[in-house]
């Protein structure tokens, strides 16, 4: 075996301990973040398929005829959480600067990251529902994000719609197309025997995503390091809160169910918002969203042991 396939092997066997260093990762390289910002389209593409890559047919069959919790769970997702979090905000005011407390609403308004999945595929939590909300909601989001910010919640910013329904199709749509070729180039039975080193690709694309999305970061924090720190905790705060809220939910669904809606429901994708926020767009909304992904890396590592005891994964996706 290879230097290489013995790294995989090894990122893949840790892969939840390995993600809870990977904001760290992204922080402890100012220079090298501002570098690979272009990269994150594509990263996001890769890691979506990668978990396309690893769906069962019968389980996605299955989830098409039985699709209520992820119709459900997407208008809760974009539509529901963003007024939540408002509210949160206004009533618990101020927490910080107003690009701040707009980053958190707009976080709320979000679809899940598309490496969720993968995420909660190495979680052992069900992948066809978590892909099946995540595609949904990433489709949908262009049309639910802008107005819902200006027209509902009257944040102080501009989405451009038309620019963000494109960065989406083509993130989205770089993800199956990958995920096409993939499946066509390997079989089955080679995706089940390699499934932990595929584990190890996505633990690899994450990392370069944490160190793409954290530019500018360095900055802040060497000018204000108790505000980055206290707005770490607070995202933590935060999206424990959405996890908890969603999982209690949509527990009638059972608790593999509820437990995969809520990980979506904390794990936002803010890179995609992020690159489609026009100039003029409030620094401190970008910060927030550098720092609300600390939870989203290290949340799957503090939740394994929970996911193991109430809701054990009955076998492993291919």
């Amino acid at each position: 075996m290879t230097l290489a396939l013995r790294l995989l092997d090894t990122l893949g066997r840790h892969a939840t301990l390995m993600l809870a260093g990977g904001a760290l990762f992204g922080l402890a390289l100012p220079g090298a973040a501002e570098a690979a910002r272009p990269l994150l389209a594509p990263l996001v593409s890769g890691l979506l398929a990668l978990a396309l890559m690893r769906l069962r047919r019968a389980e996605a069959l299955a989830q098409l005829r039985a699709p209520l919790a992820p119709l459900l769970a997407v208008p809760w997702l974009l539509l529901g959480t963003a007024p939540l979090m408002l509210g949160v905000v206004t009533l618990a005011g101020p927490l910080d600067s107003p690009g701040v407390e707009a980053g958190m609403v707009m976080m709320a308004a979000s679809s899940p990251i598309t490496a969720a999945p993968a995420i909660a595929l190495m979680m052992g939590l069900p992948l066809p529902v978590c892909l099946a909300t995540t595609l949904l909601a990433t489709v949908l989001v262009p049309l639910t994000a802008p107005w819902l910010f200006g027209a509902v919640l009257a944040l102080p910013l501009s989405v451009d719609a038309g620019a963000l329904a494109w960065r989406l199709a083509g993130v989205v749509g770089g993800g199956l197309l990958l995920a096409v070729v993939a499946r066509r180039m390997t079989t089955p039975g080679w995706r089940e025997r390699n499934a932990r080193r595929l584990d190890g690709v996505a633990v690899i694309l994450l990392f370069a995503f944490a160190l793409a999305i954290m530019a500018g970061v360095g900055e802040v924090l060497a000018g204000d390091p108790w505000r980055v720190a206290r707005l770490i905790g607070l995202s933590f705060v935060l999206c424990a809160g959405m996890m908890a809220t969603t999982t209690v939910l949509f527990l009638p669904f059972g608790r593999p169910t509820a437990l995969g809606l809520g990980y979506l429901s904390s794990s936002r994708n803010m890179g995609i918002l992020l690159a489609a926020l026009p100039p003029a767009a409030d620094p401190d909304i970008g910060l927030w969203f550098a720092l609300a992904q600390f939870p989203l890396y290290m949340l799957p590592a503090m939740l394994r042991p929970v996911v193991t005891r109430f809701a054990p994964a009955p076998g492993k996706p291919v």
